[in-house]
């Protein structure tokens, strides 16, 4: 964007961005890579392995520290980055602030607001679901009023914002997009699944961080009775954390163990290969209303159906935001592994169908979810909070 509606710069703050891995880093380094290098400077939290990331990026990025383990000094890192980003506007005015996570990033807004900056603040889920003390809830609802412009994935995030007392005009849905040409493979089928050492007929595969919210239980649950009727399926969950060994003895539990490989760490190519081993992608997210854990969209969608895969996924938060249901994908209940070993096995049975969900979810993130489209979408946004600026 070259200053666009009189807007000289832009200030991107987010704490997740490469070589960060996950779907919000990849959607703030693509929301950065919509300015041009002279009209964006991006703040992200420091990394040791970000130093060869950084040399390389076409992008300046500037790193702070950021202590994510303790609430006070979280704080502390806050405020100094606060203060570090008001004196890097004061010297490239007129500026606007793009806030790339709701807490505590949202809060250099706040402050920012004290001196006449206005900002947007980009939220996902989650973390607009009233979860925290009442101050730190006080302070998330103030955020997000204060904002010119909150952007959210999906239209579920755009209500939670504003049953939170943000005017609806203020709300713009940006569902996220994705680079497709990282998704693109060449290679056969049979051949990925050789290199990968997949030597099973019928390929599930989940690519997530293992927390329960994902449902890859789910899956597992219903791994008996798909392998009832396909016994040569196999079950591939590529990614960690803290549910692997709830996973793994549920696993050993339901006698499915011999059907699954946890692939904990791959490489970002073998990702792209694994999206394309498989004959269905399935992420039965759901809404764990005790813990104010929720899929706000689920970008892994986005990714498997760039490779021309069908998902089976929960229909739950914002999914419905990702997979058009009988159209993309399949939507089914997230809390009945039943439902979700019925969409499996029809989509099994039905290679004709899966291939045509796979190819629909092609045809759509060129249509409506492409990276051209998206950066249209964020020239108008950062237009409209720099015309809120102007009054």
């Amino acid at each position: 964007m070259n200053c666009a509606n009189g807007v000289s710069h832009t200030i991107l703050i987010t704490v997740d961005f490469p070589p960060i891995r996950g779907g919000i880093a990849r959607l703030m380094q693509l929301t950065a890579s919509c300015f041009s290098s002279d009209s964006i400077t991006v703040y992200a939290a420091e990394r040791a392995d970000a130093i060869q990331f950084d040399s390389h990026s076409p992008i300046p990025v500037r790193r702070y520290r950021y202590r994510s383990g303790t609430s006070l000094l979280t704080l502390v890192d806050t405020l100094r980055l606060a203060a570090t980003v008001l004196m890097d506007i004061r010297r490239k005015s007129p500026s606007i602030l793009y806030i790339g996570a709701l807490w505590p990033l949202g809060l250099i807004g706040l402050i920012g607001r004290l001196f006449g900056i206005h900002y947007i603040v980009h939220v996902y889920g989650m973390e607009v679901l009233r979860s925290r003390g009442a101050i730190i809830e006080a302070l998330r609802s103030q955020i997000l009023r204060s904002a010119s412009v909150v952007v959210a994935i999906s239209g579920f995030t755009r209500e939670l914002s504003i049953s939170r007392g943000v005017r609806p005009d203020r709300v713009v849905v940006l569902k996220p997009t994705i680079d497709q040409s990282l998704f693109r493979n060449h290679e056969s089928s049979a051949s990925i699944r050789t290199s990968l050492g997949i030597n099973r007929k019928y390929i599930l595969v989940t690519v997530c961080r293992l927390y329960p919210r994902k449902g890859v239980d789910r899956v597992i649950e219903a791994l008996p009775a798909v392998l009832d009727e396909f016994p040569d399926t196999g079950y591939i969950v590529v990614g960690d954390g803290p549910d692997l060994p709830r996973l793994s003895a549920l696993a050993d539990q339901l006698g499915v163990s011999r059907a699954i490989q946890f692939v904990s760490r791959c490489s970002d190519v073998d990702l792209v290969r694994y999206y394309h081993a498989c004959d269905v992608f399935a992420m039965i997210s759901r809404y764990i209303e005790e813990e104010a854990d929720v899929e706000g969209f689920g970008i892994v969608y986005l990714e498997a159906n760039a490779c021309g895969k069908p998902v089976v996924a929960g229909n739950s938060g914002g999914v419905s935001d990702a997979v058009e249901d009988h159209v993309t994908g399949l939507l089914v209940n997230p809390e009945s592994s039943d439902d979700v070993g019925t969409a499996i096995r029809e989509l099994f049975r039905d290679p004709a169908l899966a291939a045509r969900l796979g190819q629909s979810g092609l045809e759509r993130l060129d249509r409506e979810l492409s990276l051209k489209s998206y950066a249209e979408q964020i020239h108008s946004i950062v237009g409209r909070a720099w015309a809120s600026a102007r009054g």
